[in-house]
């Protein structure tokens, strides 16, 4: 109890992520969500944010459905399983709470995390959000033969990358790796017809040269991969120590909704709309 105020003091903070179905480009965007220029009365469907035919700043108006809510619990999913996987959190001190609007926000409330300041959880933001990410600092690297190999550790995000990689590999076909790929339809097809010893291979750390510039081929396929995993975040919720979060049983005052902790066990099963 330190009284007066001027002598209270900054304690520490949990680490909060922030899911909110407005930064997600879900499809159903285009069907629920509209916009009206205030300039020329022009109007649409979507999201448009300058008008196509006066150039002015449009009024959007969004709107949230269970595709959109289903999208942010993808996202908070893919943080959970990271958290515990890769950066070693228990269970028990990650909170999922529906934010009684639109998404979800995902606390750590270890006192591992109390004392981080905003540079240390910029570069924790900046590892979950992967931007940056080196696939040569990871282990995936060029080699003898002209393609790549992995050097790295048999745990953490280049073991990640590499389960990926045989997963997607095992589960596609032609049209689908092709699409990974970028084209290369002839080379594809030499995956496709030899995947098991590839998967065989990969397992192991050596990627097989298939083409001349099979360096630039494998790389190309991380990319991609990188790219369908991404997971984002409202950066400044998590950078900001001082960000002031929705209180769990409380009613959000726009969407008149109720902010609950949600097991992550049944989120799937959570309908904030009808719950």
């Amino acid at each position: 109890d330190a009284r007066p105020m001027i002598n209270k003091g900054y304690l520490g903070g949990d680490l909060v992520f922030e899911f909110d179905a407005d930064d997600l480009p879900t499809d159903c965007k285009k069907i629920h969500d509209s916009w009206t220029c205030p300039n020329c009365g022009e109007f649409g469907k979507g999201i448009v944010k300058r008008c196509p035919k006066c150039n002015t700043n449009t009024k959007v108006d969004e709107w949230i459905c269970d595709n959109c809510i289903k999208a942010t619990k993808v996202q908070t999913k893919k943080l959970h399983n990271i958290l515990m996987s890769e950066l070693n959190i228990d269970s028990d001190e990650i909170q999922v709470m529906f934010s009684g609007h639109k998404g979800f926000h995902l606390k750590i409330t270890s006192p591992k995390v109390y004392d981080l300041n905003q540079q240390q959880r910029l570069e924790f933001m900046n590892y979950i959000s992967e931007d940056g990410l080196n696939f040569k600092s990871l282990g995936f690297i060029p080699d003898e033969k002209g393609s790549i190999k992995y050097i790295g550790r048999d745990y953490g995000k280049g073991k990640k990358y590499l389960d990926y990689l045989v997963r997607a590999i095992k589960a596609y076909d032609l049209p689908e790796l092709t699409l990974m790929f970028g084209g290369y339809t002839r080379t594809i097809k030499k995956i496709v017809d030899e995947k098991d010893k590839v998967i065989e291979d990969i397992k192991l750390g050596n990627f097989p040269k298939i083409k001349d510039d099979s360096v630039s081929l494998w790389y190309n396929l991380l990319d991609s991969i990188k790219d369908k995993q991404k997971i984002l975040i409202d950066k400044q919720t998590t950078v900001d120590v001082k960000k002031i979060i929705r209180a769990e049983n409380t009613i959000h005052g726009g969407a008149m909704l109720i902010s609950k902790v949600i097991d992550i066990d049944n989120l799937d099963n959570f309908r904030p709309f009808h719950d």
